[in-house]
């Protein structure tokens, strides 16, 4: 009896050493179902920001745990279950964080680094008087502060493709699509240089014939060499060019026309450096706006980004039409001067009100800066500009789900470019996304976003995107076999998209193919390091945008 009580006592003495070694056993097994996320946050310059909020949402936005960072910039979200989140940063005085879009998995350490942009200064306001045509006689306005800095693009792709607020994927086309609009053959400097020769045409070859034997004829004949090099300019031969633009130059070098043709046959070369002296010649002989803009590509080509910015504003202030002021707004956008570029655009919309470009540029600066409700009111006021006009509705769609509050207007416009254009794939994919957004848990809805986005596949096969998102919609019904076949369809047809990789990788582990998962999965990392140290490389741009706004504070108009 006494041996008992002594082994009840030892029981209830030792008692709670056991229950607590039995709960520490509990928590670990527990703990191998959760993840970890671990990240830094910076400002623009790189510098670790100390005090900033985190938040971890799940998908539908449900706050479940806030961080502050640490002295060095660090914050840690430990035990978190494995699912996808969304991560967001804010601090007093910043812009907050482009929002990332994370799916954890068990047992994975994930890490998440974030940038947040300081806040502007003000930028400078405008008047003016109207004219009789409705443009207002102000001149272009002008940024004047002497802190801007560069928007910096960073986070994760969003691997879902769709439900992203605003992410790096998005930034990037509507960066280029910007690059692509400057850049448009009616808008081109060098597109005046040059008489566009078809070579398909019967008569092309006599015509270089009669060309050649004229200037053989009379070697010392300005008109006749002049109108070869023309030729050869026009048919995309600009080495052959060179030849004889250079030589009527000799002959004649105050014939600007030539000198400007010159020029550019030699940035078609890739031979900046004589561009660089022919422009600056045409220039010490008239202070042209056409030939800073040319100046500007040269520029731009030659990854002077300072000298290009300084171009296109120089040529917006001697002839400030349209695409002189687009084009300056559209650099400094490029450039990620987004406070600059905001100044030039509203000034270009107080001028011409009816310029749908001038829309487009004001949206995706108000898009980078995170203004996304007003970024698309921007974007939607273009496509009401001119309904029948296919540019605006890209720029929209690409900031299609960024706006709740928008999202009705938005789909309505969809609606119209898929009425417009009924035979086109990316007016019906558009649609068949803008109607996703608002028929999720509808499964007729859903029956109708299917058959739009097979339409749009059929009507152009190798739109990746198509494929994408049809797979998305295969993967939501947990038919992976489906999502998978439209998923090595898009990869077919953009073998390089780190987000379609992601998404087959996801379909190819919840199906047990765990070898082609681990496959895919190293492509996504490798993809989006490769995208990551791209979006690097774009620094030393900003960088030297920051010391143009700098040194060009306050420019007299």
């Amino acid at each position: 009896m006494r041996v008992e009580c002594q082994f009840v006592r030892s029981c209830v003495r030792y008692l709670p050493g056991i229950i607590l070694l039995l709960s520490i056993s509990w928590i670990q097994a527990g703990d191998t179902q959760t993840g970890t996320i671990v990240g830094g946050v910076r400002d623009s310059a790189g510098a670790a920001l100390e005090g900033v909020k985190v938040t971890l949402s799940d998908e539908s936005g449900f706050l479940l745990a806030t961080a502050t960072t640490s002295s060095t910039g660090v914050y840690t979200f430990d035990g978190i279950k494995a699912g996808k989140y969304e991560i967001r940063a804010e601090r007093k005085g910043f812009h907050p964080a482009i929002p990332v879009i994370i799916d954890l998995r068990v047992q994975q350490k994930a890490r998440v680094d974030l940038a947040l942009q300081p806040l502007p200064d003000p930028t400078a306001g405008h008047t003016g008087e109207t004219d009789d045509q409705g443009q207002t006689n102000n001149t272009v306005g002008y940024y004047q502060t002497s802190s801007l800095k560069a928007d910096e693009v960073v986070g994760a792709v969003d691997p879902a493709g769709y439900s992203s607020p605003a992410d790096a994927d998005t930034t990037i086309r509507l960066l280029e699509g910007a690059t692509a609009l400057r850049q448009d053959s009616s808008a081109r400097p060098d597109s005046k240089a040059e008489e566009v020769a078809d070579a398909a045409n019967p008569s092309h070859g006599l015509i270089e014939a009669e060309r050649k034997s004229a200037a053989a004829k009379n070697p010392q004949d300005f008109g006749a060499i002049h109108d070869l090099g023309k030729f050869y300019l026009g048919n995309g031969q600009p080495e052959k060019a060179i030849l004889y633009l250079a030589e009527a130059y000799r002959i004649n070098p105050s014939d600007q026309p030539n000198a400007y043709a010159l020029a550019v046959a030699n940035l078609r070369t890739g031979n900046l450096s004589a561009a660089r002296q022919q422009v600056q010649a045409l220039l010490n002989g008239s202070d042209n706006a056409e030939f800073h803009t040319l100046f500007a590509e040269i520029e731009d080509k030659a990854a002077n980004f300072e000298g290009a910015v300084r171009e296109h504003q120089h040529a917006a202030q001697i002839e400030p039409s349209e695409q002189n002021i687009f084009a300056w707004g559209s650099e400094l956008l490029t450039q990620r001067n987004i406070a600059a570029a905001l100044d030039v655009f509203k000034s270009g919309m107080e001028r011409y009100p009816k310029s749908p470009d001038m829309l487009i540029g004001h949206g995706i600066a108000l898009y980078l800066r995170g203004d996304i409700d007003d970024a698309v009111r921007s974007l939607t006021q273009a496509t009401d500009l001119n309904p029948t006009a296919y540019r605006p509705y890209v720029f929209l769609a690409d900031v299609s789900n960024a706006s709740q509050k928008e999202s009705a207007a938005v789909a309505e416009r969809l609606k119209r470019f898929a009425e417009i254009h009924p035979q086109d794939a990316r007016a019906v994919f558009y649609y068949a996304m803008s109607l996703w957004r608002g028929s999720r848990g509808s499964q007729e809805g859903l029956e109708e976003v299917a058959a739009l986005l097979k339409k749009s596949s059929a009507l152009d096969p190798k739109f990746p995107d198509a494929h994408l998102q049809l797979g998305n919609l295969y993967a939501s019904q947990n038919d992976y076999p489906e999502a998978i076949d439209q998923y090595q369809q898009a990869i077919e047809f953009d073998p390089e998209s780190a987000a379609i990789h992601y998404k087959l990788g996801q379909a190819f582990a919840r199906t047990g193919h765990h070898e082609q998962a681990g496959q895919e999965f190293e492509l996504y990392e490798r993809l989006h390091h490769q995208s990551g140290a791209a979006r690097a490389n774009d620094q030393g741009k900003e960088q030297q945008l920051i010391n143009l706004v700098k040194e060009n504070a306050n420019p007299a108009p």
